[in-house]
This record gives C-alpha cells, sequence and structure tokens, in this order.
C-alpha cells in the first residue's frame, strides 16, 4: 500500500472508478526501459546507503564517512570503495 500511494502522489499512477490503481502505458513502457540489471544494482545499493544513512542518524545523530561506510560494508554482498561512497552519497543529495 505504501509503494502504491507513493506512485499515486507521484502521478505515475492514478485510482480509476473502482478505485483500483491504474498505471499508464507510457509510465509502464518507461519502467520496462530503465528496468535494467544494472539500474536495479545501483537501486539496491543506493537503498541500501538510505537505510544507512537512517540508522547512522537515529543511533549516533551524527557521524563521519568512515563509519557510514562500514556500516554499508556489513551487509553481505555489498562493499564500497570511499569514492564510490561519495559519489552516491552526492546522487542520494540531489534526491531527497
Amino acid at each position: 500500500m505504501d509503494d502504491a500511494l507513493c506512485l499515486h502522489e507521484s502521478d505515475y499512477a492514478f485510482l480509476n472508478k473502482k478505485d483500483q490503481l491504474d498505471v499508464p502505458v507510457d509510465v509502464k513502457n518507461a519502467y520496462e526501459k530503465l528496468n535494467t540489471p544494472e539500474f536495479r544494482k545501483y537501486a539496491r545499493k543506493m537503498s541500501w546507503l538510505s537505510q544507512c544513512l537512517d540508522f547512522g542518524e537515529a543511533f549516533y545523530g551524527a557521524f563521519d564517512k568512515d563509519v557510514l561506510r562500514k556500516m554499508f560494508n556489513v551487509r553481505k554482498g555489498f562493499h564500497i570503495s570511499e569514492e564510490e561512497l561519495e559519489r552516491l552519497c552526492n546522487e542520494l543529495a540531489y534526491t531527497k
């Protein structure tokens, strides 16, 4: 439901007369072009980074990038260099 509400609030989907969520064909087609293995990998990294930042803020309040990098690298299958972490943090700043 949270995902559906987010799609609706972002105008990517609309409620029809039966209160069902409809996704316009152009949105569906654009998503299918975007939804590559590379994009899914990038999205997983960004999602995990966002979760690490949220946890760090709640647990530490303020923390440096070395702590963030250690948190990020704890998850199995995830490893990030200092340079990539900095790049992703800069990209994440544009989405918030």
